[in-house]
């Protein structure tokens, strides 16, 4: 008989033998690393808006700050709150033949806070209006906003743990309708471009307390 069609018999088991068994990866990993504690929700926050040249407001350097004396906030804002966006430069993109982007670069950009204000405080109607702090009367000769503002966001989050934003160089680049009526509370709806303060080494913001670990 050719070898080819020779029968091959298998050893039989030993007893402690078993089948082999298949192999499962641990996917414990993919489930046990969320932290229902580590979600924040911002349930209360005050806004201050100090002058450019306000040399009594000095700016946190952490979470363990209190606003100088005689400086306060600018109360309530819509219920959107306050949002921070980051405004995407110039964007400038090379293709080839074929369609593919070779080539991708941003230029510029910046970021913003945006927010209405809904108490018809003296510090909001000036900044609104650029007006001269402290005036009661509003006198409007043009739509240009060119005063410069520090600001301080400082807020708690459920558990009472503190945030604080803080911008040294910030000016109004946008506002939005001023709209008297009935029905609704009047919003000072006002969007803080954020610049790059003078001198070396400054950030354009701060972030303090945002990161839990």
């Amino acid at each position: 008989m050719a070898d080819n069609d020779k029968t091959v018999e298998k050893a039989p088991l030993v007893q402690g033998d078993s089948a082999p068994k298949k192999l499962t990866a641990d996917t414990d990993y993919i489930k046990k690393n969320n932290d229902a504690g580590k979600v924040r929700l911002i349930k209360q926050y005050a806004l201050y808006l100090a002058d450019s040249n306000d040399t009594a407001f000095v700016m946190p350097t952490s979470t363990d700050w209190t606003p100088p004396e005689g400086h306060f906030p600018i109360g309530y804002s819509k219920e959107d709150g306050a949002v921070l966006h980051p405004e995407t430069g110039d964007e400038t993109e090379i293709k080839a033949h074929n369609g593919d982007i070779v080539y991708s670069s941003v230029d510029g950009g910046y970021w913003t806070l945006q927010l209405g204000a809904i108490e018809c405080k003296r510090r909001v109607v000036n900044v609104y209006f650029d007006q001269t702090p402290g005036v009661d009367a509003v006198h409007v000769n043009g739509v240009t906003a060119n005063k410069e503002y520090k600001l301080v966001l400082a807020g708690l989050d459920q558990s009472d743990k503190p945030f604080i934003l803080c911008a040294e160089r910030v000016k109004v680049s946008e506002r939005e309708d001023l709209t008297f009526t009935y029905s609704d509370t009047l919003t000072f709806s006002i969007t803080f471009k954020i610049l790059t303060p003078a001198g070396t080494g400054k950030n354009q913001f701060d972030i303090y307390g945002l990161a839990v670990d």
